[in-house]
């Protein structure tokens, strides 16, 4: 803080008229109001570090939280994977299981199949070289 009344002084000595020189006192006794003084800045600093530790305590429990809920998501997403890999396995196996139906069904019909026109081929075969006549 400026020391008014000793600027008063200093202003009047110097040749200005006292009038002038209580002016110009009581302007630098009114900025002087709105200076801050090293207790007010003490305590804007202090709260300063408080609202910071505040906010570093609060930064660290919302990122403990973040961290709970995505070990959370991923433990449910590991669950459903899980459940969905059961859920293809089970239709590998279905469609294997009628893959293997589907060959035992064409089997059960070309078999006979050839087995008859092998037969017949043979029958055909047997007859021709019966009847001795060659070309």
């Amino acid at each position: 803080m400026i020391n008014t009344h000793l600027a008063f002084k200093k202003l009047t000595a110097g040749g200005m008229s006292q009038e002038l020189a209580e002016i110009v006192a009581e302007l630098i006794n009114s900025s002087n109001d709105n200076l801050a003084t090293k207790s007010d800045l003490a305590v804007v600093k202090s709260e300063l570090k408080q609202d910071i530790s505040d906010l570093r305590t609060e930064l660290k429990q919302d990122i403990s939280d973040l961290r709970t809920e995505l070990k959370q998501d991923i433990s449910d997403l590991r669950t459903e994977l899980k459940q969905d890999i059961h859920i293809l396995d089970t239709k590998i196996t279905q469609v294997d299981t009628k893959i293997t139906e589907a060959k035992y069904d064409i089997l059960k019909w070309i078999i006979p199949f050839l087995a008859t026109n092998t037969l017949g081929i043979v029958g055909l075969a047997v007859a021709f070289f019966k009847s001795n006549i060659w070309f």
